[in-house]
């Protein structure tokens, strides 16, 4: 029996490049949301009616849902969070604020955003530490005595799927003299069964620990956020009055920010569908002989080692109607090539069978398996 796949949009199961009908393994509606007709209704009508950074209030389901312009308290469930309107306003008004109290930055190297702006201007204070070696933070602190240190990771590190060390990081912020500020990334909204990402991994957050996050890869648009104790919170926001400029969100994307972390831990959670399609995907392509990295989250890096090699299968698969990401250097290290597949909630099992039997063939015919 013939299978007719179901396209949605641009971003959907399946999409339409140039003349060819794809399956579309590259990430886009993960949560399905963009492709709901009830989501987009509502969501569309008050970005029509009215101007989207004064409309004061975001309604779903009938219930309206009014919060503060700058804060909330206990989004995803623990501690005081301030919102901003976008990412970037969001680390250069805390980066300039740590600067300004004499902290030195120390980046994870594959951090993904450690060339904004503030940073530039501050290369004395900014130092690059190498990829999950947080052996050299403690050796920063013992050879810079005076010194306080922010450090800047991410749940999920850029494009590789590994999970953040929580264990070493708690040992290290035992030290009274750092920060640790966490870029929740592609975990946030999607690890854990709640969505609520880095809570995932631990029960209790350290109080010097500050964590960063946005919806923007699963909704249309999102308001960013910081969570921290109640002590680094006052003084952030005490410093950002300072501003003469309004960096927080309209409160239209407060409340979309607010309706969207309810929804997560609310019966129509589309998590546990993706995390169904997520494992079944990863444990069929292991089973037929990939590589498959990582754990837990629904981003699928494979292993393929060199990037001539890494570029001809992909090139191979988008030949076999099967659109995935190319993880190639610099990017990634050299020798460590990765295609990186990213299913979502609209894949049905067939989808995922299709995309199965055209890469195992594939990876065959390349001598990858």
């Amino acid at each position: 029996m013939f299978y007719e796949p179901l396209i949605y949009n641009e971003r959907g199961p399946w999409i339409i490049k140039g003349k060819r009908i794809m399956l579309n393994l590259s990430g886009g509606d993960i949560l399905g949301l963009a492709s709901s007709n009830d989501f987009t209704k509502t969501f569309f009508q008050f970005l029509e009616k009215f101007d989207l950074f004064f409309y004061p209030h975001f309604k779903y389901d009938g219930q309206t849902l009014k919060v503060s312009l700058d804060t909330l308290c206990e989004l995803k469930g623990h501690r005081k969070a301030i919102l901003f309107k976008d990412t970037h306003t969001l680390f250069n008004l805390l980066i300039s604020h740590l600067l300004k109290k004499g902290y030195t930055l120390l980046f994870d190297e594959q951090f993904e955003l450690a060339k904004i702006l503030p940073v530039r201007n501050f290369t004395n204070q900014v130092q690059i530490f190498p990829h999950d070696f947080f052996s050299n933070i403690k050796t920063h602190l013992d050879t810079h005595p005076d010194n306080k240190l922010a450090v800047f990771v991410q749940t999920v590190y850029p494009l590789s799927s590994q999970l953040l060390p929580v264990s070493e990081l708690i040992e290290i912020s035992k030290d009274e003299r750092i920060i640790i500020v966490v870029f929740e990334s592609w975990a946030d909204g999607l690890l854990g069964e709640g969505g609520e990402g880095i809570k995932s991994l631990t029960n209790t957050l350290p109080q010097n620990w500050v964590i960063t996050g946005t919806f923007a890869h699963l909704l249309p648009f999102s308001a960013s956020y910081v969570v921290s104790s109640e002590s680094f919170s006052e003084i952030f926001e005490s410093d950002l009055r300072e501003h003469s400029f309004n960096p927080g969100p309209s409160e239209f994307q407060a409340g979309i920010t607010l309706w969207f972390v309810r929804f997560l831990n609310s019966e129509k959670s589309p998590l546990r569908k993706l995390n169904d399609n997520a494992n079944y995907l990863r444990y069929e392509l292991a089973a037929r002989g990939f590589k498959v990295l990582g754990d837990f989250t629904p981003l699928i890096p494979i292993l393929i080692g060199e990037r001539d090699k890494a570029e001809e299968f992909y090139n191979a698969l988008l030949e076999n109607k099967i659109f995935t990401n190319l993880l190639n250097y610099p990017l990634v290290p050299l020798g460590k090539s990765k295609i990186l597949l990213i299913p979502s909630v609209l894949h049905s099992k067939e989808d995922l069978d299709i995309a199965l039997i055209r890469m195992e063939k594939v990876a065959k015919s390349l001598d990858i398996i």
